[in-house]
């Protein structure tokens, strides 16, 4: 008989053991298995005669849907893909967009009924099917959750206003994903294209006011480059290269003034840089210089100059309220 001491002792490690890892229930294995089934199955055809090639196409986005699922899965238990998984993931990645390039003329179709390739990509699939039905899985260490019980988790901390729809969330952070480098990690890059799934500890304390996180992080300088000679001055943003800004802006003005001198008059480090040009750039509208077609330069006399020169913006509400945004609570 074990002592009680000992079994107790298995039972935590056992407790801790899958609070670390997990596996597919038996539903969602067979489910995995009727979808790997049919992948299988659409491949053999595809690998077939070249006829039909829109036939083909549906196949091959059929194969995507099925994969996309697949990988779903993964992210709805809160699994970590691990080298095995991402490795198949990509090989059968690689073999659908190389079907893609065929569709579209830029591959020939030998390139897809090579005999080795598709023998590669069905043992792919073979393996698959014995991980999902076999394999026990690491759990991510910060959970993973589809958008909208993100965006609802989201609203219960106060993040977003009550009245706020998911709708449009969904809409805005999907094109942060897509334009702006700070909100890139905070959602998991997939495979194959599908349902948007996060990490809740990115999101959970995050201010969401589209307007000023739009642009956030997209550029770190504001500049403001003039000569006070000639009341000439050009208000722009550079995300690090501040010098070729300033040789480009140069050239522009020695275009204009031949010999003179332009001079860097301010400098403001802050992420949210863009909003701030955006304000000034309508503050000062109606000072736009007549010499120069561009809303970035602007004729100034000593009152306006001075706003930058002797820091007349730390007075300025609306200014100081854009450069003290932080996108966390």
């Amino acid at each position: 008989m074990i002592p009680s001491k000992e079994i107790k002792y298995l039972e935590k490690i056992n407790e801790e053991f899958f609070k670390e890892k997990g596996e597919f229930n038996l539903k969602e294995k067979e489910e995995a298995d009727f979808k790997i089934t049919n992948i299988e199955s659409n491949i053999d055809i595809l690998s077939g005669s070249r006829k039909y090639l829109e036939t083909r196409k549906k196949l091959v986005k059929n194969i995507q849907n099925d994969l996309s699922e697949l990988e779903s899965m993964f992210y709805y238990k809160n699994f970590k893909l691990g080298d095995d998984e991402s490795t198949i993931f990509s090989s059968i990645h690689s073999f659908l967009d190389t079907c893609n390039a065929y569709f579209i003329g830029e591959k020939p179709f030998s390139s897809i009924v090579n005999n080795n390739y598709i023998e590669s990509v069905k043992l792919d699939i073979l393996q698959l099917r014995y991980i999902i039905k076999y394999k026990m899985f690491e759990k991510q260490i910060n959970n993973i959750l589809d958008l909208e019980s993100i965006f609802t988790e989201m609203k219960k901390n106060r993040c977003i206003i009550e009245d706020y729809r998911y709708e449009n969330f969904k809409k805005e952070f999907e094109k942060l994903i897509r334009y702006n480098e700070v909100f890139k990690n905070f959602t998991i890059k997939r495979f194959f294209p599908g349902e948007t799934f996060g990490y809740l500890s990115k999101f959970i304390n995050l201010k969401y006011d589209y307007e000023l996180i739009k642009y956030f992080g997209r550029y770190n300088y504001l500049y403001v480059f003039g000569s006070e000679q000639h009341q000439v001055y050009k208000i722009g943003v550079t995300f690090n290269n501040l010098t070729s800004r300033f040789i480009k802006a140069e050239e522009l003005f020695q275009y204009r003034y031949k010999g003179k001198v332009l001079n860097k008059i301010q400098v403001i480090k802050n992420p949210n840089a863009y909003r701030l040009e955006l304000y000034l750039k309508n503050k000062f509208k109606n000072y736009k210089h007549p010499y120069f077609n561009s809303n970035e330069w602007f004729k100034f006399a000593d009152e306006e100059i001075n706003y930058f020169k002797h820091l007349g913006y730390l007075s300025d509400s609306k200014f100081q309220e854009i450069c003290n945004f932080d996108i966390y609570i």
